[in-house]
């Protein structure tokens, strides 16, 4: 496993956001000896040590097949030995079907959008069944890590709406309630869990759901405990990943998350120039230690160019 293992790897580009949240003052004078991070995996917590985040299903994304999975889950050294990568894999996408950002058009909100969302979650040969096929023909060669690699489900955003979002338990359900909302996040869990068992992956388990709105705000201190409550009911772990300054990031444990990351926001703005503090690695750092947070290693494929290459060291050398 890799030697650091209290952040998730960022493989797509959010935007930035603005500090809404943070009383800065609370934590600057927290000692640099201090460490407060999330316990990794042990037989109490069935923890993801390394949690990968994959951004599957829009247009013009990667086409996550059996090849293209292989390197996150294993690598081969000079020795000739197989040394497993990361153990969890967080399946979510945030664009839709027309390319465009699904957090842009909440009336398009509804059963049609989330099967599409969950098609692509389960399609055959790509993402987590693909994960499932290297692992498989690993074992094929007596080559097995010691347990199996979890899978985190994102769970898409109740947007409010005036809009059908579909017809749940003969009943057509209308998000214009809290309530509504949070039947709608609930059927995403039983249609995850059915499809879930339906594929029976021999090498994987369906570990917890994530929740996709990286803040808390616009009644989502409703919606996220519900949506929290019901998760747990079903023996999974809640995850959640809030921007840096987002509002509720602090709380997470309050609104009823198991485990949340902490997003830096720095790698994917072009100059520190403009707003962009060059202590923001250290500062993320700080605020999840004292939060109890865990951290998000974030990267692009702009890592080629000079300037994100530097970016991506500063991350490297402030999580250590």
């Amino acid at each position: 496993m890799l030697k650091y293992k209290f952040f998730v790897l960022l493989i797509a580009g959010l935007g930035l956001y603005a500090c809404n949240d943070v009383d800065f003052e609370e934590y600057f004078n927290e000692l640099d000896e201090a460490r407060n991070y999330p316990a990794l995996f042990s037989a109490q917590t069935n923890y993801v040590t390394d949690l990968c985040l994959i951004y599957n299903g829009r247009p013009s994304g990667v086409n996550y097949t059996k090849e293209v999975m292989r390197p996150y889950v294993y690598y081969t050294d000079k020795q000739g030995a197989t040394n497993f990568l990361f153990d969890g894999f967080l399946m979510l996408e945030i664009v839709g079907p027309d390319g465009k950002p699904i957090y842009t058009q909440p009336d398009n909100t509804n059963t049609t959008l989330w099967n599409w969302y969950l098609n692509k979650q389960f399609e055959e040969g790509i993402a987590i069944s693909a994960i499932n096929q290297v692992l498989d023909s690993l074992s094929k060669i007596n080559i097995v890590p010691e347990r199996k690699r979890k899978i985190v489900m994102g769970i898409p955003v109740p947007f409010q709406s005036n809009k059908v979002f579909g017809n749940i338990n003969g009943k057509e359900l209308v998000l214009n309630t809290v309530e509504n909302r949070a039947a709608a996040t609930k059927w995403f869990v039983d249609e995850t869990l059915r499809r879930w068992e339906e594929k029976n992956y021999q090498h994987l388990e369906l570990a917890g759901f994530y929740y996709n709105e990286e803040h808390a705000r616009d009644k989502g201190d409703s919606i996220i405990p519900i949506t929290a409550q019901y998760v747990k009911s079903k023996s999974k772990t809640f995850y959640w990943i809030p921007y840096f300054g987002g509002q509720g990031a602090k709380d997470w444990k309050k609104l009823g998350f198991d485990v949340a990351y902490q997003q830096p926001n720095y790698f994917f703005t072009k100059s520190t120039a403009a707003g962009m503090p060059a202590t923001r690695i250290n500062d993320a750092a700080h605020f999840a230690s004292k939060y109890g947070m865990a951290l998000e290693f974030e990267f692009d494929d702009n890592v080629k160019d000079t300037l994100y290459q530097r970016k991506f060291n500063e991350y490297y050398d402030g999580f250590v």
